[in-house]
Order: structure tokens, then C-alpha cells, then sequence
């Protein structure tokens, strides 16, 4: 608004007036008379003062206050309001609203989350957009200025992520500048099964790290301990998170057994909700050892009772776990197990040679194969509950012939010799 006056016209002596000491003051219809600061320009006796962030949709009085040299004051008021412009004029114009205030951002007695703020003067409706701070999907709500300055936010909304909001009033094609804050959705109480923690054993220690910003964006602070299987779990450490660094790091203190079996427990600290813990199972590493195979060494094999074939061999304190190989009679080598123990059971086939050898692995570094010296050949099985189907035929010349089915449980048998019994006599054929 330009206000122009001219005091000397407005009092009957000019002597008792104080040029130095003329004020204007500007007034919505139900606001306080605020005084306008700024140093008018004089010209020829005309005063003019120009009023920035003037609320151009509300109608407003004006008023100047002139002193006299006694310090008595006289007020001047302007006999006509200044009229308030339309939302069509304040949109043709190209006037930009002010930003809305006071944006705050929580759940609602639904469990709802809700953005509300101070109205802007002016503006038509307010535009709403948030996104979550590490990227994605931007998602806008509007609302009308006649329904209210607030919002339910529906759609996108994860638990425990950080999400950026802007809000910005709007008249016709012109936005305000953006109010931001940054907000936390609560978290559920599983939430941490979203980690994804990575351990790096060492013989008497271990670092954990994870994602903490990425994954739960509205946890800053962690509590970890480490349980060793059977016992007590040692005293928790608490591990705060640093924004500067992608990832979040525990490390244990050096008192841990070797090549033993641990748990990992990584609990999130929030304020509102008991979150459960993020368990990880881990191994500690051994002390080196030089030469694996040796300490496999010797491996045994032997056939027993129904073809079954027993492999063993020496104990390594810290292997992960062993693999067993075989080769049947002149074929190649292949795997037919993987185990913890020392000792292996395979079944056999009647009349087949067999080999076999053992890897070890130590700290995930597989040895090389160890194998049994000798073949093990599983004999043909016979018995009297299993004995051949045996079709005798008479002949006429006082001979018999017979065939023997020997085919199902030892088709891999050549028979070398039969030893036949006949009345008195026997013979071998």
C-alpha cells in the first residue's frame, strides 16, 4: 500500500508542527494499529510511505499521527477502508502467498498422522507433499483454505522411516515458499528384523555393522549384547548412530572362546515402544592352523552288517564341517555328504569297489581331500532268507537243468562257481 499525506494541510499553525515526528499507522477490521518504521519520503511538503507485506485479501484502515512542538499529538484518520482484493484479482495478479507457520506434524487420537499449521492469509488452499528423506516416491495432498489447516496424511507412509514435508499455501498458479520439517513415523515391534547385520569373527572377537539410517530411520540408539549358547549373555553395550557414516558398528570386547558359537542380540531403544531384538547367530574364528589335511588324517572305511559302510576319521577342534567323497570302481569322484561329526555312514552295493575321502573346512578355508588307502569290496549277499529263485527242469535222458534268478540283489556279481549237491555226490560247475 503507498500512503501519501500532507500534515502541513492538516494543522492551523504550521509553527507548532514537528515535521521529524509524523507517523502512519495501518490496521486490519478486528487487528491492533501497528506503526509503519520505515523513513518516508518528502517531497514539496507530501509525505509517502510505502507498506510491504500488506495482507491484500483483508481489508485494512489507516490513520497519521502528527506531533506538535508541545508534544501534543493529533490523529488523522483516512475516511474510507481500503477494500480487500478478490482471490480472482489476487490470482490474475500473480500475487505469491506467505508461507503457512507453525507446521506441526503428530498422531491424532486415531493413531493417525496428521500435518497441521497456521492459515496464510490469502492463500486459496494449501499443498502438502512429503517423501521419505532417503528417496522414493513423493506423494501431494491439497486442501481447501475453507476446509481447515490440517491434514490426515493416507497413503505411503512406512513405520519407523524419516520423511520430509512441505507445506505451501497457494493462490491461483502461485505457491509460497515451502515450510519443511522432517518427521519420524513410530516404529512396530518387530521392526527390527528390517536390519540387516554383517559380523566379521575374529578367534577372541567380532564386529557387527548395519544400515541403521536406511533401514530404521527413526532409531538413533541401539543396545547389543552377546550370548554365548548355554550360558548367561554378557552386559549390554549401547551403540549410538552417526549420520556421517552409512553404517552403524558394534565391537565386542576381546573375551570371547574360540571357534565357538555365539548370539548376537541388537535391540533398538525408542522412547514410545519396547521393540523385540535382531538375533544373529555367528561363529568365532581358530588360530591358524598350517596344514588341515594332516590333522584329518588317518581316514578308515569298513563294510558291516547289510552293506553299510562306515568312514571315520580324526577330529579337528574348530572345523566347520566336513565333506565326504566317493569313487566306485574306476569312476570319478563325487560328494555324497556333508557333516559335523567325525564319522560318516554310506550304503553299499553288493560286488562294487569302492573309495573314499574326507575335506575339512576351518574358518570357511576348505583342505584338500584326504582318502581311505585301501578299496572296500562289499560281497555278494546270500543268506537263507535271500537265496536265489532257483527253476528245475527234468530232462529224459536222466538230467536236470536249472537257472538260478540271481539278478535283483546281486546284479552287480559275476558268479565265478556254482558248488551243486546231488543225491550222494556234489560237484562244482
Amino acid at each position: 500500500i503507498e500512503i501519501e499525506a500532507s500534515p502541513l494541510l492538516m494543522v492551523q499553525e504550521e509553527s507548532f508542527f514537528d515535521k521529524n515526528h509524523v507517523k502512519v499507522e495501518i490496521k486490519t477490521k478486528d487487528g491492533q494499529w501497528d506503526v509503519i518504521t520505515g523513513t518516508p519520503s518528502l517531497r514539496g511538503g507530501v509525505y509517502k510511505w510505502t507498506v510491504i507485506n500488506v495482507e491484500p485479501c483483508v481489508n485494512h484502515d489507516v490513520r497519521i499521527l502528527v506531533q506538535g512542538i508541545d508534544v501534543n499529538q493529533s490523529i488523522f484518520n483516512y475516511p474510507y477502508t481500503i477494500a480487500a482484493a478478490s482471490l480472482d484479482e489476487l490470482a490474475s495478479s500473480g500475487y505469491r502467498p506467505h508461507v503457512p507457520e507453525n507446521v506441526q506434524v503428530g498422531e491424532n487420537s486415531d493413531g493417525k498422522i496428521e500435518v497441521s499449521w497456521t492459515p496464510a492469509k490469502c492463500a486459496s488452499l494449501y499443498d502438502v507433499t512429503y517423501q521419505e528423506v532417503t528417496g522414493g516416491k513423493t506423494i501431494s495432498q491439497q486442501v481447501q483454505a475453507s476446509k481447515g489447516n490440517s491434514v490426515i496424511l493416507k497413503d505411503g507412509l512406512d513405520s519407523c522411516s524419516e520423511y520430509e514435508i512441505r507445506v505451501s499455501a497457494v493462490i491461483g498458479d502461485e505457491y509460497s515458499e515451502e515450510n519443511v520439517v522432517i518427521f519420524s513415523t513410530p516404529p512396530e515391534i518387530n521392526a527390527a528384523e528390517r536390519l540387516e547385520p554383517i559380523a566379521q569373527p575374529f578367534v577372541n572377537s567380532v564386529i557387527a555393522k548395519w544400515k541403521g539410517f536406511e533401514k530404521l530411520s527413526c532409531i538413533s540408539e541401539y543396545i547389543v549384547s552377546i550370548c554365548k549358547e548355554g550360558e548367561e549373555c554378557q552386559e549390554g553395550h549401547k551403540v549410538e548412530r552417526d549420520d556421517s557414516l552409512q553404517f552403524m558398528e558394534f565391537q565386542s570386547d576381546s573375551n570371547l572362546d574360540e571357534c565357538s558359537a555365539y548370539i548376537l542380540n541388537i535391540k533398538p531403544v525408542h522412547n514410545d515402544v519396547d521393540m523385540k531384538v535382531k538375533v544373529m547367530q555367528f561363529r568365532t574364528r581358530s588360530h591358524p592352523i598350517n596344514n588341515v589335511a594332516k590333522l584329518v588324517t588317518p581316514v578308515n572305511a569298513e563294510a558291516g552288517h547289510e552293506e553299510l559302510i562306515t568312514i571315520s576319521w580324526n577330529a579337528i577342534q574348530c572345523a566347520n564341517h566336513y565333506q565326504i567323497f566317493q569313487k566306485i570302481d574306476d569312476g570319478e569322484w563325487e560328494r555324497i555328504g556333508t557333516t559335523n561329526d567325525n564319522v560318516f555312514q554310506q550304503k553299499g552295493v553288493p560286488c562294487t569297489e569302492y573309495k573314499f575321502g574326507v575335506k575339512a573346512t576351518v574358518d570357511d578355508q576348505e583342505s584338500e581331500m584326504v582318502m581311505f588307502d585301501q578299496t572296500i569290496t562289499l560281497p555278494p549277499r546270500v543268506s537263507i532268507s535271500e537265496h536265489p529263485t532257483m527253476s528245475i527242469e527234468e530232462k529224459t535222458n536222466s538230467s536236470l537243468t536249472f537257472v538260478i534268478n540271481n539278478n535283483d540283489n546281486n546284479h552287480r556279481c559275476k558268479v565265478e562257481q556254482y558248488h551243486v549237491k546231488y543225491s550222494t555226490e556234489e560237484d562244482y560247475i
